[in-house]
């Protein structure tokens, strides 16, 4: 419990006014309980509550309001908690979401409660069902708290959802935290190899002038290959790198990344592709083997652009959407379909299962769902078998562009 105690306005013989100033002095702040609005009246108790600021004590006004014995600032004025009391608030605190306020009072909220008494209303700004001072992100909807980092920051807040960086340091504000963000000087020479973070190197063949050398780890980019599962699975990673160096284009450049095999398995992890981005489509520059004991893939390429890492998900039976690998095709697909594309439920993992209508065009839409409803529930035709539509190299639309994708 936190014990506060106001001074008088006009203090006797002037004793407060003539102590000496001392240079931490101008640390002190009295916006929040100015002289004439403010409290009225001693405070005796103080703690934080669904992000508002509570007292309690010997005061029947707060700022310009009735506010008996308890009040609350929420950083720029002062509120009652309704009725309030009728006595002194002398201790508060917090447990199990609740404000729990002890003192001299009987009543409290216009009800008979001996010298304790719960306060429960909360904020909920987003309107997810999570109230605020729960809420990993109380400013934007998700009700699935999803924190991949475990930075106590929602990954739809999180400027770097995958690397804990609770500070959300962006110095040069484009929205991409400084933990997502890496650079390395690049020297003239031969077989250069720049370190950019933790998990990822560069490697030049050849470089003739100095530069920079700069990775930005982010969450969007083009759309990936139908049935191809990025890593990490739950959180979409890309690597954007780009170089201000001058180096040869004759010598190739190898990138190099580190990944995690949690949840996989070795058939998957030696099937890990590094896909690069060229500006039209996803290509395959992995150099094979995959090293499966140190976690590491490799790549060759030209030139620099987004590239990122997974394998391709074997498609068994198109409509199985829930890949339970089991006919008959039934509710349970319906339901995942329509999970994912009205409620933010978990993608398909295989393109080709989600394409049920055979048209092997990106994204998975409502042609699909209309096919597996009439397919369901009104004799319609059976979904095409996967490889029937399907081939080496689909049609996929990107933005509005089609592009063909190398599988």
């Amino acid at each position: 419990m936190v014990h506060f105690y106001t001074a008088l306005l006009t203090p006797p013989c002037g004793t407060l006014l003539n102590r000496r100033l001392h240079p931490d002095d101008i640390h002190w702040d009295n916006s929040i309980s100015p002289s004439v609005a403010g409290i009225g009246g001693n405070v005796y108790a103080a703690t934080v509550y669904s992000n508002q600021f509570v007292v309690g004590g010997q005061f029947q006004v707060a700022e310009d309001s009735i506010a008996y014995y308890i009040a609350s600032w929420d950083g720029s004025s002062w509120s009652p908690l309704g009725s309030g009391m009728n006595s002194w608030v002398l201790a508060l605190t917090v447990y199990d979401g609740k404000l729990i306020a002890g003192g001299r009072f009987t009543i409290a909220g216009n009800k008979v409660s001996a010298y304790l008494a719960t306060w429960t209303k909360t904020s909920d700004t987003d309107g997810d069902g999570v109230p605020d001072y729960e809420d990993n992100c109380p400013t934007v909807y998700n009700p699935g708290q999803e924190d991949t980092d475990g930075d106590l920051i929602g990954d739809v807040c999180d400027n770097c959802p995958s690397i804990a960086n609770l500070d959300q340091a962006d110095s040069d504000q484009d929205g991409v935290g400084d933990a997502y963000t890496f650079e390395g000087a690049t020297n003239p020479g031969t077989n250069i190899t720049v370190p950019l973070g933790p998990d990822v190197t560069v490697t030049f063949g050849q470089v003739d002038g100095y530069g920079t050398t700069e990775l930005e780890v982010v969450t969007s980019g083009p759309d990936a290959p139908g049935s191809f599962q990025q890593i990490p699975s739950d959180l979409p990673v890309f690597y954007n790198i780009t170089t201000g160096a001058d180096y040869s284009l004759e010598d190739s450049v190898m990138v190099c990344l580190h990944y995690s095999d949690e949840g996989m398995t070795l058939e998957e992890e030696e099937a890990l592709r590094l896909l690069h981005w060229d500006g039209v489509e996803w290509e395959d520059v992995t150099l094979l083997p995959v090293d499966t004991d140190g976690n590491v893939i490799c790549g060759k390429t030209d030139e620099f652009s987004p590239f990122m890492v997974g394998y391709t998900v074997s498609c068994n039976i198109r409509g199985d959407i829930d890949r339970s690998g089991m006919l008959p095709i039934d509710i349970a697909d319906l339901v995942y379909l329509v999970d994912y594309m009205f409620n933010s439920g978990p993608p398909p993992l295989c393109f080709d299962e989600g394409d049920v209508d055979g048209s092997g065009v990106m994204p998975i839409d409502i042609a699909d769902l209309v096919y597996l409803v009439d397919f369901m529930f009104n004799q319609g035709p059976a979904p095409p078998s996967c490889g029937a539509v399907a081939s080496a190299s689909k049609s996929v639309s990107h933005r509005g562009v089609s592009h063909r994708v190398r599988l």
